[in-house]
């Protein structure tokens, strides 16, 4: 169940938290910038920011528990610097999870902006808590983008979806270019 009004989180997880790539010490920064900040999640290996309100989940290695915390969450960060595409990013939103990103890299064909989420200027700290703000302050649009990520997710994502993409790219590769 979602966290009340008054008890917002947000949820972070990456194999190695303290990877600069995975960008949580630009999460940290924005989140001390909020003037009341929920509390972060984090889920993964290394250790947790100082000077925001964190609960610390060590590595979640079963799927069900991992996909309790991204239910669970308000909203998901994806402050990546590096990534062509987060495995976090695309589990969120099928978990009904709004992210919060970066507008770079492959995160954004999964993270629209104000349709599954909110795309920040790359690297604007500034840009990401406003992010977080505007998402974490709107419970009627949190909702709504709630429902478009399951959405998007059902429709887009589906492992049937994905098996037919590839076998229309294999087709029409095997077949080569037009000829001339």
């Amino acid at each position: 169940a979602r966290s009340s009004a008054s008890a917002k989180v947000k949820c972070f997880a990456a194999a190695n938290i303290n990877e600069r790539r995975k960008g949580l010490h630009l999460l940290a920064e924005a989140l001390r910038r909020l003037d009341e900040p929920p509390l972060l999640v984090v889920a993964g290996n290394g250790t947790v920011a100082r000077g925001i309100e964190t609960r610390y989940l060590g590595a979640v290695l079963d799927e069900e528990i991992l996909a309790d915390a991204y239910r669970a969450a308000d909203v998901f960060a994806v402050p990546t610097l590096a990534d062509v595409l987060t495995q976090t990013a695309p589990e969120s939103i099928a978990c009904g999870t709004p992210c919060v990103a970066f507008d770079r890299g492959g995160v954004i064909d999964v993270v629209r902006h104000l349709e599954t989420g909110y795309q920040a200027k790359f690297g604007d700290v500034d840009d990401l808590a406003r992010g977080l703000t505007t998402l974490l302050g709107d419970s009627e649009l949190l909702e709504r983008l709630s429902r478009r990520c399951r959405e998007v997710a059902e429709t887009e994502f589906a492992v049937q979806q994905q098996v037919e993409r590839y076998a229309a790219l294999y087709e029409e590769l095997a077949v080569g270019p037009p000829v001339r």
